[in-house]
């Protein structure tokens, strides 16, 4: 039989047993629902949009669900002054599509204002490189592809903007395939499709009793080798340039040009995609002594990042630096005059469909 004092200390004992089963953390099986969801890991959090820098002093509608903004801000103390133009490119009521000059003589170089013009675009600015002063001026550098026609070739290490047949905008690297990857695509494309169900011998038979003619067999559309890599073989429109200025939401400038590209401050012309898929036209103004003195291609980036954009292409830029709006030239010419360039990217409004009867 235990003494007085041995069964006091069992007490003790059970007591500080319970109290540690108790406070004991539990197991994620046991626990409830809302300890275990605060077990799980968080998320990671979004990117985060870097503070603007810049102040927009002006925001107008020029066509439904199409914007027109103006930003000024600062770089190293100098002036900067920003047009942005954004708008749905998938929005059935518009196309944005690549023109090309229609220019007289072999240079077939235009000011992007008159192709604006030409397509009664709602906005404009201009487009890709292209040579200058030279034996071949006027010639775009890169891929330039209108309706599906490729007007110039990839050079293949540089990125550009896509336009999918449904308007959606992409970025990426275009290139032209091999002549063995074209037949192997080639090949893929003529693989016999499986034959649709056909319908009941009964319901054929019936047919052929009415006397209703039967229907004319449909000739198969002729199958081509592609020529591009995917998705660009597929796209309607496409304008090469360089260098990529956002990837993925950070920012990333492609290799392959030079110091004074990157570094001058000079006039812009660029292209940034948003999350929700809004396409935006840029263009900074520059060499304009107390208005704006021209931005860095790092800087640029930066201004598209703190837009929210998820990707960013420059184009060309310089003297060429043009953006139109519903007819009027909105950025500020150094020059005075619009200089010819090859091509332009515009957005312009869809004829409407007939009305049925």
């Amino acid at each position: 039989m235990l003494s007085s004092t041995a069964l006091r200390g069992v007490m003790v004992g059970l007591v500080l047993m319970l109290s540690a089963c108790q406070g004991a953390p539990r197991d994620g099986a046991n626990a409830p629902l809302e300890e275990r969801r605060a077990q799980l890991p968080s998320p990671a959090p979004a990117k985060s949009i870097p503070p603007m820098r810049y102040q927009q002093v002006a925001l107008k509608e020029i066509a439904p669900g199409v914007e027109w903004a103006q930003y000024k801000g600062q770089e190293k103390g100098h002036p900067v002054f920003v047009n942005v133009v954004s708008v749905d490119p998938r929005d059935p009521r518009y196309r944005v599509m690549v023109a090309p000059a229609e220019g007289p003589g072999p240079t077939r170089r235009e000011s992007t204002r008159q192709i604006a013009k030409r397509q009664s675009a709602i906005a404009g600015i201009n487009g890709s490189y292209f040579h200058f002063n030279n034996s071949h001026d006027g010639r775009p550098i890169g891929l330039v592809k209108v309706f599906g026609e490729v007007l110039s070739e990839p050079r293949g290490d540089r990125p550009a903007l896509g336009v999918a047949p449904d308007g959606t905008a992409f970025f990426g690297m275009p290139r032209r395939l091999t002549s063995a990857e074209q037949k192997a695509q080639l090949a893929k494309a003529l693989l016999p499709t499986p034959a649709p169900e056909s319908e009941p011998r009964w319901r054929q038979w019936l047919k052929n009793l009415s006397g209703a003619p039967k229907p004319a067999k449909a000739a198969p559309e002729p199958k081509r080798a592609p020529t591009l890599n995917e998705p660009w073989d597929d796209a309607p429109f496409a304008l090469e340039g360089g260098p990529l200025l956002v990837q993925a939401g950070e920012l990333k400038l492609s290799a392959g040009f030079d110091g004074y590209i990157m570094k001058a401050r000079e006039p812009r012309t660029a292209v940034g995609l948003m999350p929700d898929g809004k396409l935006l036209l840029v263009t900074v103004d520059g060499r304009v002594p107390g208005h704006s003195k021209g931005i860095a291609l790092a800087e640029l980036a930066q201004f598209f990042l703190e837009l929210g954009a998820t990707e960013a292409l420059n184009w060309d830029g310089g003297g060429s630096t043009t953006m139109m709006v519903k007819g009027d030239l909105v950025s500020r010419v150094s020059t005075g005059w619009c200089r010819p360039v090859s091509n332009a990217l515009l957005i312009v409004p869809n004829a409407p469909e007939p009305e049925t009867p």
